[in-house]
Order: C-alpha cells, then sequence, then structure tokens
C-alpha cells in the first residue's frame, strides 16, 4: 500500500449543453494545495468537460511511486463509467475513456476514483476555478 495521498479534486463546467466549457482541478498532497489548474476548451457537452477534467489531471499530475492517487468528482457518470459499472454509449465518452484507462494504467498504484457530494469544499473550489475561466475570457489558464 501507498505510504502517502495525493488527492485530486475534478470538475468539468458548461455554459449551455452543449456550450463553452471549461475545466477546474485542485491537487492536494503533502498537507495542503499543490497545484491548481483551470481550462477553457470551447464548444463542448458537459459530460465531455467532466470527462476531460480527469483526463487533464492524470496528464498533469506528478508524484513519487510512493503516492496513491485519489481522484475526486460530483459526476457519477464519469465515475461510474471509468470504473466500468456503467455501460458508455456516446462514442466521444468512450474515446475520453479509452485514454483515461491508458493514463490510469501507467502509475505504479492504480489511482481510485471516488464520487463525493458537489458541496465538499475542495470539488467548490474546482468548481470556482472552471467558472472562473469561462467569466474572465476565453483561452486564459490559471
Amino acid at each position: 500500500m501507498a505510504e502517502k495521498y495525493c488527492k485530486i479534486y475534478v470538475d468539468g463546467a458548461c455554459r449551455g449543453n452543449p456550450g463553452p466549457g471549461s475545466i477546474g482541478i485542485v491537487v492536494f498532497k503533502d498537507g495542503g494545495i499543490a497545484m491548481e489548474h483551470s481550462e477553457y476548451l470551447g464548444q463542448t457537452t458537459n459530460n465531455v468537460a467532466e470527462y476531460t477534467a480527469v483526463q487533464r489531471a492524470l496528464e498533469l499530475i506528478r508524484v513519487s511511486p510512493s503516492y496513491q492517487i485519489i481522484i475526486f468528482s460530483d459526476s457519477a457518470l464519469v465515475v461510474n463509467q471509468i470504473l466500468g459499472r456503467w455501460k458508455i454509449n456516446d462514442p466521444t465518452l468512450k474515446s475520453l475513456n479509452s485514454t483515461i484507462q491508458i493514463l490510469l494504467s501507467m502509475f505504479s498504484h492504480r489511482p481510485i476514483l471516488k464520487k463525493l457530494p458537489r458541496n465538499e469544499a475542495y470539488l467548490r473550489r474546482a468548481d470556482e476555478l472552471a467558472n472562473q475561466i469561462l467569466d474572465y475570457g476565453r483561452g486564459y489558464n490559471l
């Protein structure tokens, strides 16, 4: 079992469905926030934004092999589809899921995905980051 935990809180936002979309990510490790990231996605759906948040978090995170990564999302759809509990019908989500499965397999301790209620503090912060990028302009990453 891993000695330390790296907790990643992700959220996708979309104004309209489809509409302008974005992601927010908060990485918490060693007792504090290690990184915050937001990114404008352009026209997309809410589900694609939620999936993209997980993908981008896995691409950005760099931790030593002793860390167990736990990814938290408020999207039951994303968590259950990535874990293989729910069927994926949408071809775009299938493609994103395939990429995420490859990324998950690259870690020495396979990352854990969990659903949390939307009102959890760090998920609220990820939501704030995603919405800030929509409020303050496209193409600007925090």
